[in-house]
């Protein structure tokens, strides 16, 4: 279905030889001659007004397609559930089950757009005072998912009761090309939430929650050598850099601990880490002066299985990772070359007596189009600190693309203010960048997507990214980049 073109689910067309004269005969002939003419005359209205309300959706006109709901479309739906109401029927069973059902549909229309209505009343009023986290997304398209399969449910209840309408009545014929046909719910519901994500673009996204790393599970935690990598622990700042952690690793096993700022590859802090015989492990080291500066630190601790000192537990996690498993895992490249292997991280910010806890990279299911050569991004998270930008995107591209982002305002030259990162297996990526001091209403961050970081991408987009399609595309030296521009609104400081 395309989404441009949503339509009704239902038009009630049916045609009628009149014949008989008994009070069950008048009643049938009045409404499939009166009642089901007046019930299509108003869908087609509500019809016309759903085209410009997705039509002004699409043309990115927020308040235009707000004023359509309110105004056009929910106004026609209450006039024609009200004539359904005032319907008389008394003798005709299968007629009054046909109408209630005919109702039930239009509600469960009726309903999904009260729900629109709703949630970009929200968005706009939220918009305005940057309260934008504080909506709940999830929640709404979980309503919209509910409306979607109880309309399918009812539709199929509904072309029964049409086909029972036809064996009933010799006189009655079904317009079968309008009766529906395999009303899929999951369509339905990927129509409206299409409708969402297009209106939230349109008035410049959200800012949702960032994703949570779910807790980690103690019986795991205690099973030393189970292929399930986990890690617990905290890094504070009090006079001393301290991490203390504990894993599930075999005593023996090295971790190591790199430390760096803004996704740059100058650590603070480094070293080989290693695991005691509980499975914990811990680092001490001093603060030089000037580095408690109030800058975003990036703790990475890994479990490399292909280190030197790792290969002795080759049985348990294989020679390149394969066997690892469990929120901790995702790939990684070492010259080019892909392995799993298990990273937790923790991010605070250079002040004394700050801490952090070690948590996995969180990511969800990779979206239908995940790898096509059309790439898409939009933005999941933005937080505007003192010191720096706190940034999650989400994306179709492959895990392991390289992400290059810098800080840009027109006039002025930020070539120092930039970080980078790779993509996660769901698309997703995070980036923190230096927020510099220069008084602007006008900065963004360039985010640009490069293939020629990894076998993988390098094979998927092209070693120069000649593969690559879409809006997002711009041409380089050799072939082609991917290439997003973020606004960044000042005023959402944290």
């Amino acid at each position: 279905m395309s989404v441009r073109k949503m339509s009704l689910f239902i038009f009630l067309s049916l045609v009628v030889a009149l014949a008989g004269c008994s009070a069950a005969a008048k009643e049938r002939d009045e409404y499939f001659e009166t009642t089901q003419k007046n019930i299509e005359d108003n869908q087609e209205d509500i019809q016309a007004a759903l085209d410009d309300f997705v039509g002004a959706v699409f043309d990115s006109e927020p308040e235009k397609a707000i004023k359509l709901l309110n105004e056009e479309m929910i106004p026609k739906y209450e006039e024609l559930l009200d004539m359904m109401d005032d319907v008389e029927l008394k003798e005709n069973e299968l007629l009054i089950e046909l109408n209630d059902l005919s109702k039930k549909l239009i509600e469960d229309d009726m309903e999904r757009h009260l729900i629109l209505k709703e949630l970009f009343d929200d968005i706009m009023g939220k918009k305005e005072t940057g309260e934008t986290e504080d909506i709940d997304l999830d929640a709404t398209l979980e309503e919209i998912h509910k409306s979607s399969k109880e309309q399918a449910e009812t539709t199929d209840k509904f072309v029964e009761k049409l086909e029972e309408v036809d064996e009933e009545y010799d006189d009655v014929e079904l317009r079968e090309k309008d009766v529906p046909d395999d009303v899929n719910a999951e369509e339905i519901y990927e129509g409206y939430e299409q409708i969402i994500m297009q209106f939230i673009e349109s008035v410049g996204g959200l800012s949702s929650k960032p994703k949570e790393a779910p807790d980690v599970d103690e019986d795991i935690l205690a099973d030393q050598g189970n292929p399930e990598v986990v890690f617990d622990g905290k890094v504070t700042l009090d006079g001393k850099f301290q991490l203390e952690g504990k894993s599930n690793l075999p005593e023996g096993s090295v971790l190591q601990m790199k430390t760096h700022e803004y996704g740059t590859e100058n650590p603070y802090f480094k070293g080989d880490i290693p695991v005691e015989e509980d499975g914990s492990f811990s680092v001490e080291t001093d603060i030089e002066g000037g580095v408690l500066d109030g800058e975003l630190l990036v703790v990475r601790v890994a479990y490399i299985p292909d280190a030197t000192d790792n290969k002795r537990n080759v049985g348990i996690y294989g020679e390149e990772g394969e066997k690892l498993e469990g929120n901790f895992i995702h790939p990684y490249t070492d010259i080019k070359r892909t392995r799993q292997g298990a990273f937790a991280y923790a991010y605070l910010e250079l002040n004394d007596g700050g801490e952090a806890e070690l948590e996995a990279d969180v990511w969800g299911e990779e979206p239908e189009d995940y790898g096509d050569y059309d790439v898409w991004m939009e933005e999941a998270h933005v937080e505007v600190h003192d010191k720096y930008y706190d940034v999650s995107m989400n994306s179709n591209l492959m895990a392991l693309t390289y992400i290059k982002a810098e800080v840009k305002s027109p006039g002025h030259q930020l070539s120092a203010f930039r970080s980078t990162t790779k993509v996660l297996p769901d698309g997703s990526f995070r980036f923190q960048i230096p927020r510099s001091d220069i008084e602007s209403d006008d900065i963004s961050i360039e985010i640009q997507a490069l293939s020629d970081f990894a076998i993988d991408t390098e094979e998927l987009y092209g070693a120069d990214g000649e593969n690559f399609k879409g809006d997002l595309v711009e041409p380089t030296k050799k072939g082609k980049k991917i290439q997003y521009i973020l606004p960044i609104n000042e005023e959402d400081e944290e």
